[in-house]
């Protein structure tokens, strides 16, 4: 992310692509990348980026986009789509036409501005699918990037029971797919459980803030258990006083 203020800010996403020749014509292909090249889609600080122009969103509720769709980027040596071609992608001489024997990788800059908006904690986009990202793109360790590979799956049917365990709680958490599921799952924990594994997570909270995507969804989750801590705190010591008052 480039251009950025307290209320807009420019996303970056390059898209990256291999070359291959076929009976003397050059494919170019992002599912024709190496092992040691970067992902098809990287962020603007060449890290591997789940989402593409299709999938991405806004990080959460409190932004929106200020433009209507994604723009290739046109500024500097680019040819008349916007790629821009190489011998490889650890090297920086980018230029805007093909070479022989010199361009076997190629990548365009895509820009997308948005903007900061108002939102209330009741926000119905918050209750849908809005914070969904996706990607058809297994992310593999190589020299360029490296990043763990989560699990995007859904929640099954299965998966639905009653969470009121911890590992029961770590296994919603690993295995679900949006910020909304994680956040459903969490209160469906603190609504059923004992005391003493409400009592225990409170020791894991790092790990379960950990689990969100999205510094909004990581607020709300933060929130949940810092409230669900002074309610013990409170009981606890309701109970110390009612034996104190006992004893005296």
């Amino acid at each position: 992310m480039n251009e950025t203020d307290s209320t807009q800010q420019l996303d970056v996403l390059y898209e990256n692509q291999r070359g291959i020749t076929i009976c003397g014509a050059v494919y170019f292909s992002g599912k024709s990348l190496l092992n040691f090249d970067p992902a098809p889609w990287v962020d603007g600080n060449s890290k591997a980026s789940p989402v593409n122009i299709k999938t991405a969103t806004c990080p959460d509720p409190s932004w929106e986009w200020a433009w209507q769709r994604w723009y290739v980027d046109m500024n500097g040596d680019v040819d008349e789509s916007g790629w821009q071609y190489g011998f490889s992608f650890a090297f920086s001489n980018w230029h805007g036409k093909p070479i022989s024997l010199q361009s076997f990788v190629r990548r365009r800059r895509w820009i997308r501005k948005r903007k900061k908006t108002e939102y209330r904690r009741d926000d119905p986009r918050l209750m849908t699918d809005y914070f969904t990202i996706s990607s058809s793109y297994a992310v593999h360790k190589s020299p360029t990037h490296t990043q763990q590979n989560e699990s995007l799956s859904c929640i099954t049917d299965e998966d639905e029971e009653e969470i009121s365990t911890i590992p029961s709680l770590l296994h919603a958490l690993q295995n679900s797919r949006i910020d909304r599921e994680k956040l459903d799952s969490l209160r469906k924990f603190l609504q059923s459980a004992s005391v003493t594994d409400k009592k225990y997570l409170i020791n894991m909270k790092e790990k379960v803030l950990k689990s969100f995507v999205y510094e909004y969804s990581c607020r709300l989750a933060k929130e949940m258990l810092n409230e669900r801590s002074t309610r013990h705190v409170n009981s606890e010591k309701s109970s110390f006083d009612l034996e104190n008052d006992a004893i005296g």
